[in-house]
């Protein structure tokens, strides 16, 4: 339990007890007029307040100044890395396929031993082999024919 003193102060007008003020400093006994020419603890002088308006002005002005280039280098980051990502995920989805023929092929030895005829040409003397020659490339209306050449207008 705290003393008495600490929660009244002593009333020295005669106006009975009361609680006691803050605001004087740390001492609840201090009157106003014993702090008459003294700032109290916590407040700047005005010269360092205006120095830090100041500082803090300039720099609040160089921010705004400098945000528009950095939220468009923050975008372009953000774009390339979003790119990247789906590249990254796009090699992913292709190694696991790798991946997944290549277990499947050690697996199947007939499709060796398919595989490995087919690309060295290694047939067996009962089979037959059709060499078909290489076809025309098409165009998009479906014609094998190349587009004719415009025609000059004329005169």
């Amino acid at each position: 339990m705290l003393p008495l003193f600490q929660y009244f102060a002593i009333d020295t007008a005669g106006q009975g007890d009361q609680p006691a003020r803050q605001g004087h400093g740390s001492r609840p006994f201090a009157s106003p007029a014993r702090f008459s020419g003294r700032r109290h603890a916590g407040t700047a002088n005005p010269p360092v307040l205006l120095l830090a308006f100041v500082f803090g002005s300039v720099l609040l002005v160089g921010l705004i100044w400098r945000f528009p280039q950095e939220a468009n280098r923050w975008r372009a980051n953000q774009t390339e890395i979003r790119k990247l990502q789906e590249v990254n995920a796009d090699l992913r989805k292709r190694v696991e396929d790798r991946e997944r023929r290549l277990k499947d092929f050690n697996e199947n030895y007939l499709d060796q031993e398919f595989r490995i005829r087919r690309d060295f040409h290694l047939y067996k003397e009962t089979e037959k082999v059709f060499i078909l020659p290489p076809s025309k490339p098409t165009h998009l209306d479906g014609s094998a024919d190349a587009p004719a050449a415009p025609s000059a207008p004329n005169p």
